[in-house]
């Protein structure tokens, strides 16, 4: 995906803090406004049990329904409402008991009678003062309240008061997103709105770092949602979206994306899969000599972690649909090199005992390589007539979940999490280099 696409961030906008501090609380009006599952989440996690029935039980179909950003509440006719709501909207909850009691009216220096969010339902009022970090917006709260009863009867301890925190406002986004992915209703705006929050405010997200999450499997979504916002903060790189994978584009011709994941014992794998279509595999075995195969680690600010150098034959169709993972021990002769480059491509249901044959001479027996890839299942006894094949590899920097840990201490900081994948990604911009390293070292093959 390009980054540029993000709704919430223009192609042109200067991203400066002050900017992003603004847009945020129109980015959520903007969500609010565009995703229904989202404005009813919010809008019953706010009002009371008797106004959300009240409201909902029967449609009145003269009712209003009006959302806006910075609306001046002198202007605003507070006797229309049978009940209004005061929100303060902060990075953690503030202590609202006792409200009316602690406050009164103040003249704050260059104060403005506007509230930064308005939602008119019917004849429900909420009015929400934001504030992006862990400021006490009480007393603006208050003022905001003072100026929209000024020439009202009513009296202040007739408005509900409350304290939400930005936290629990991202928590309803997640949900509202899932649910519209669960119903194929994908829409830009939680989409984006979460993609400009995991950059800029990550720590307004449910993921806690890696150091606070114990290798256990209970804690292999929170994983998830760490790497996730770590992946999706690293700057001028695009993002790769298929289904849950976590991944960023690739601009070398011999593979187009690099994807993060972690293994079963919690070891983060970086992968990318050189020669995953014919066209990567032209340029992986007529532009490079592959001796980077034999290299068993990489070094990455300064420490050195473990490569997984694999054999991958993918077929694919419209999507993926089955493969073989394999070393040079299973083979009784190479299959992934030049010579064999005429075998891939577009494999028609004529071809495919050849192919079975070709397969046959060059595994070992004891690999079975039918039943690795379920050959008679996917393939064979198929409704298929044909399929595309590549020969190529699976190529993994391998960082354990120790490392990740020491890195990884706080919610609020992911830059250094980010950085260092960036680092990896950036290793693997120069995997050609690799080659030179081992002719420097250990000479070339014959």
């Amino acid at each position: 995906m390009d980054r540029h696409l993000n709704i919430f961030r223009p192609f042109s906008h200067n991203q400066a803090k002050e900017h992003i501090e603004d847009n945020i609380s129109r980015a959520f009006v903007l969500c609010l406004q565009n995703s229904q599952v989202l404005l009813h989440k919010f809008i019953k996690g706010v009002i009371s049990s008797e106004d959300y029935d009240y409201l909902f039980n029967n449609f009145n179909p003269n009712a209003n329904f009006f959302i806006d950003i910075q609306v001046n509440l002198l202007k605003v006719d507070s006797t229309a409402y049978k009940s209004i709501y005061a929100i303060a909207l902060t990075s953690q909850e503030l202590e609202m008991l006792g409200f009316f009691d602690i406050y009164s009216f103040k003249q704050l220096e260059n104060y403005r009678p506007e509230t930064d969010i308005f939602i008119n339902l019917n004849d429900v009022l909420i009015i929400i003062e934001v504030k992006r970090h862990g400021e006490d917006c009480r007393q603006q709260l208050y003022n905001q309240i003072h100026q929209l009863l000024l020439n009202s009867d009513t009296i202040p301890n007739d408005v509900i008061v409350k304290s939400i925190s930005w936290l629990s406002i991202m928590e309803q986004v997640y949900k509202a997103h899932n649910f519209e992915k669960y119903t194929n209703n994908n829409q830009p705006f939680l989409h984006d709105f979460l993609g400009l929050i995991r950059q800029y405010r990550s720590s307004w997200l449910p993921v806690t770092p890696f150091a606070s999450l114990p290798p256990e499997d209970a804690f292999n979504h929170q994983r998830y949602l760490r790497l996730q916002a770590a992946v999706e903060a690293i700057e001028d790189v695009n993002l790769v979206e298929k289904g849950n994978r976590i991944g960023l584009q690739f601009p070398l011709s011999w593979s187009d994306e690099v994807l993060f994941s972690f293994d079963n014992k919690n070891t983060l794998g970086v992968v990318v899969f050189p020669g995953n279509t014919k066209g990567q595999g032209y340029s992986l075995y007529y532009n490079n000599d592959q001796d980077w195969r034999n290299i068993q680690e990489v070094e990455v600010n300064g420490v050195k972690f473990k490569t997984s150098i694999t054999s991958h034959i993918k077929f694919s169709g419209q999507g993926y649909i089955t493969g073989l993972w394999f070393s040079n021990n299973d083979e009784k002769k190479p299959i992934c090199v030049k010579e064999n480059f005429h075998l891939t491509g577009r494999k028609n249901k004529e071809t495919w005992d050849d192919l079975a044959s070709f397969f046959d001479k060059s595994f070992k027996e004891e690999y079975n390589w039918k039943e690795k890839c379920d050959w008679n299942k996917k393939i064979k006894e198929s409704n298929r007539t044909r399929f595309d094949l590549s020969f190529g590899y699976e190529v993994a920097i391998l960082i354990p979940y120790e490392y990740l840990q020491s890195i990884d201490k706080t919610t609020q900081d992911i830059d250094k999490l980010s950085v260092f994948l960036k680092a990896i990604y950036n290793k693997f911009l120069s995997l050609l280099e690799w080659e030179k390293n081992l002719e420097n070292n250990y000479g070339r093959r014959n």
